[in-house]
């Protein structure tokens, strides 16, 4: 792009300030790290151990781009018919030893993904270069041991989105056949809100205990066929997160919904994998639910851990904007 390009560009994105997250994705959190500690590696070796530094910046550039493909283009590559295999989802999460996890594709894969290979043969040259360095014994094989750690992070990020994408495609299925009878409820559990209040004093400051609060989220469509949100919010003063609590907020939340919207006469139910979630208590109360509210429960699934929750994550965002407002 030209200079004149990049600075129109650079005014409609203006740059803004990283800031300190909290709450984040571990395994995409240990992916990252995983990446800079691989960097760290590569520099030793490049500083102290004969590989020179042109060799440490080429391979540190090549970690770059790995871990900018796997936060950004890499989810959109992933599809159920691709003829290349880190992006075929049918293939990636079949299991060949289990015939209930498997299912066999109607095309080859004899495509290849130039930008998947670069974190598999970076990778390989960060080992080989390992094997050949002459360096003492205990720093030689606490880089091995960093790099075999790192690897796994890393393939374990990548999996945990091939899983996130999959699983996102059932919300989407379950979307398309919604109707105005029909609603999608998302459940998940939101950090502990610590109360406040404006100006408070050093006395009710001190020793705060957090308060347990429970968000569902429900979407149905209208009659004109136009989706709408409804979000329901349990605040606990003291809860145990767990099976007891869940199947007590899922028959609240259904016993509300009988008498907002007597029209809805089957649920979806999404949840990540938690084990209050899980659990066989869970499960096989659901059939007394449905008995209780005369709702029917139709479909359950299961997101992978800390995913697939994104309109609890927005509304419990929404909330607490808005209390922080209001003190």
């Amino acid at each position: 792009m030209s200079r004149s390009t990049l600075r129109r560009v650079l005014k409609v994105c203006s740059a803004s300030a990283r800031t300190s997250l909290q709450g984040l994705d571990y395994i995409s959190a240990m992916g990252g790290q995983a990446f800079d500690d691989l960097e760290n590696v590569v520099d030793m070796l490049g500083d102290r151990y004969g590989k020179d530094l042109a060799w440490a910046k080429q391979t540190n550039q090549k970690l770059k781009d790995a871990k900018r493909y796997l936060k950004g283009d890499y989810k959109i590559h992933i599809s159920s018919n691709s003829e290349v295999a880190d992006h075929c989802r049918t293939y990636a999460l079949s299991f060949p030893n289990d015939e209930n996890y498997t299912n066999s594709c109607d095309h080859e894969h004899k495509g290849k993904c130039d930008r998947c290979s670069i974190f598999p043969e970076t990778l390989a040259d960060i080992c080989a270069s390992l094997e050949e360095v002459n360096c003492p014994l205990e720093e030689k094989e606490n880089m091995e041991y960093v790099t075999t750690q790192a690897g796994q992070h890393i393939r374990s990020w990548k999996a945990h989105i091939l899983r996130s994408i999959n699983q996102d495609a059932a919300r989407h299925d379950i979307l398309k056949v919604l109707d105005s009878h029909s609603a999608l409820i998302v459940l998940d559990w939101a950090m502990k809100f610590i109360p406040r209040k404006y100006r408070e004093s050093q006395r009710d400051w001190f020793a705060k205990r957090g308060l347990p609060w429970h968000i569902a989220v429900l979407t149905k469509k209208n009659d004109d066929g136009d989706l709408q949100v409804l979000t329901y919010l349990h605040l606990f003063k003291s809860c145990s997160q767990d099976s007891g609590a869940v199947v007590a907020i899922i028959r609240d939340v259904l016993s509300q919904l009988s008498t907002i919207a007597p029209e809805v006469h089957t649920v979806y139910l999404r949840q990540d994998n938690a084990g209050c979630y899980h659990s066989a208590l869970t499960l096989l109360s659901l059939p007394t639910i449905e008995r209780s509210t005369g709702i029917q429960i139709r479909r359950i699934d299961f997101s992978d851990p800390q995913g697939g929750k994104g309109a609890c994550d927005r509304k419990a965002a929404h909330i607490k904007t808005h209390m922080n407002k209001y003190t």
